[in-house]
């Protein structure tokens, strides 16, 4: 009767007087009555025991420092009872060459096998299969659940019910406790797919790839890495970013440069995202892909960002504070954030003054009411700071126009229904109020001859102002896709459906030109595909009074398209 043991030996390897420690794995053959157990040999292997250990051409002696016990075959003439020590798992090897695929006493000869036993490493698939017609029923499900047994390490398979809105489709989500073979799953995959008389099945992997990023929380405009690796070849690999409805894939851009060229000896695939001053926008969870045929790849984890406001508006009232003999004027100073989870400690300062500070509590409008001190003649600054859960800072200020006594001004003047208040000569006075479903600001210059000029508009559309910010993220590689860019384009096309040549319309008009140029410098990383137009063309009329003319721009999709976007923009920037 012979005892089959296979272990792990950690042992200290000396050479080149560097010390190392190193894995092996072991086979000892013990003849032996059933009374003497594979603990038993191990006990007897104390810290002073040596072994020879070749490898490829080169010997080692090893000093066994601990073992492992990890599989166990009795062997009674050619009988084989084969077991996998807890915590290990039959090698995809033993699975698909010797037929023994769980938990059970394998009764195959398996002693030619390179790798016997493995860690066991929960391994999920989640997929679905769309079938190419009929609805779905018991017999595809037991089909599908047959298909699926052939994995290696088979702990659960859970198929969900098609809904009626969709009766040929069939979503499944399959746990196994062994690292997958990809060539063989994707066998399967295709297997199923002919079976069923579907379409092509796609899954997506979780246990598989590892990631690495950094711990803890990063601070705001850190620059980070992200890097994932997995140990086979890959084909494709790739970046996205989820939050809370929303999921942007992540290219190339000002912000993120992807690197797949950090693969190593035992990671064969590897991708990488740097990021350069992170704000709010990077923050949520990271998921990297690689991906074989239909089969990916995915590793996740969360980057906590130290958040602060990246855009702090600010507004005051009166516009235009008048400083005469006994008047001490109040002002209210409002500033805006953007809505965010994170609580901020904030105070404000009036010219040097810091009253006490306050914390934020889910507040994105705060407010600040001072007298203004007319006795004195240096600039009025009122400043609000927000300070984040690190100590970071980020202040935003605004400077309080006044007007004098004797001061040379323009007169107070109602235009369409807006006052312009009695404004100081050279200065010019900034409303940030817009009509209903607009966003930006009107302004309106005082020259040197106390007379008003025409009022500038950059009150611009809301769903304009969410293609401005597209197109932001595009250029900074969040999002960047040919489909988001062919929604950019069909967002400024819808933009110039309506040309009554009122300041509204040419805010609207200025923001589409700034849109273009945005992505024209975008396709620096990415080349923009023809079909992100809309059409093969489209015209964008502008008529105003003021300039005396019509002003006609065209955008033109064709295979230079890059350079045609940069000569566009630079035609709008004539006027």
């Amino acid at each position: 009767m012979w005892t089959k043991q296979i272990f792990f030996v950690i042992g200290i390897l000396s050479m080149y007087q560097v010390i190392s420690q190193e894995i092996y794995v072991s086979e000892v053959m013990v003849e032996s009555n059933v009374t003497l157990t594979s603990a038993s040999i191990l006990a007897s292997w104390n810290s002073s025991t040596t072994l020879t250990v070749t490898d490829s051409s080169t010997t080692h002696t090893v000093l066994i420092s601990s073992s492992e016990l990890v599989a166990e075959c009795l062997v009674i003439g050619e009988d084989y009872s084969c077991n996998c020590s807890k915590g290990y798992a039959w090698s995809n090897e033993v699975c698909y060459y010797y037929g023994c695929c769980t938990e059970a006493t394998c009764t195959k000869n398996v002693s030619q096998a390179t790798s016997i036993c493995v860690p066991k490493t929960q391994v999920r698939i989640n997929g679905s299969v769309q079938l190419n017609s009929g609805s779905w029923d018991s017999v595809k499900t037991t089909v599908l659940q047959n298909g699926l047994k052939l994995l290696n390490g088979l702990a659960s398979t859970i198929i969900t019910v098609p809904r009626s809105s969709t009766p040929g489709l069939a979503d499944f989500v399959v746990n196994v406790s062994v690292r997958l073979d990809t060539p063989k799953l994707q066998d399967i995959l295709t297997s199923l797919q002919s079976n069923l008389s579907s379409g092509l099945i796609y899954v997506d992997t979780k246990g598989m790839a590892n990631i690495y990023a950094p711990n803890g929380t990063v601070g705001y405009l850190e620059n980070i890495s992200v890097v994932c690796t997995l140990e086979e070849p890959t084909d494709t690999a790739g970046w996205n970013l989820s939050r809370q409805f929303e999921r942007f894939s992540i290219n190339n851009g000002l912000q993120a440069r992807i690197y797949t060229d950090c693969a190593k000896e035992e990671y064969k695939s590897c991708v990488a995202v740097n990021l350069t001053k992170v704000t709010g926008a990077w923050s949520g969870t990271y998921e990297c892909g690689f991906t074989t045929g239909t089969v990916r790849h995915t590793a996740s984890t969360e980057l906590n960002v130290a958040l602060l406001p990246d855009v702090i508006s600010m507004k005051f009232n009166p516009l235009i504070v008048e400083c005469s003999k006994g008047k001490s004027p109040n002002v209210s100073v409002k500033a805006t954030i953007p809505n965010t989870p994170a609580n901020y400690t904030y105070f404000w300062s009036y010219n040097g003054d810091c009253p006490s500070q306050n914390m934020t509590k889910d507040t994105f409008s705060f407010e600040y009411n001072f007298t203004l001190d007319c006795t004195t003649k240096a600039p009025t600054l009122v400043n609000i700071s927000f300070k984040n859960s690190i100590g970071q800072i980020k202040n935003e200020y605004v400077e309080i126009p006044v007007i004098r006594e004797n001061d040379k001004a323009c007169p107070m003047e109602v235009l369409n229904n807006e006052i312009w208040p009695k404004t100081p000569t050279r200065l010019t006075v900034v409303n940030q109020t817009c009509p209903v479903g607009r966003i930006g600001f009107k302004s309106r210059t005082c020259d040197n001859d106390t007379k008003w000029q025409e009022v500038f508009s950059k009150c611009i559309s809301e769903e304009l102002g969410k293609v401005t910010n597209a197109a932001n993220n595009f250029l900074n590689g969040l999002g960047a896709t040919q489909e988001v860019a062919k929604d950019i384009f069909q967002g400024i096309k819808n933009s110039s459906t309506s040309n009554s040549g009122s300041g509204d319309d040419v805010a609207d008009i200025s923001a589409s030109i700034g849109i273009i140029g945005v992505m024209a410098k975008a396709s620096v990383n990415i080349v923009l595909e023809e079909d992100v137009f809309p059409v093969s063309s489209f015209t964008v009329n502008i008529t105003q009074s003021q300039f005396g003319t019509t002003l006609m721009y065209s955008l033109i999709s064709c295979q230079g398209q890059t350079v045609i976007l940069r000569d566009v923009y630079r035609s709008f920037s004539k006027y």
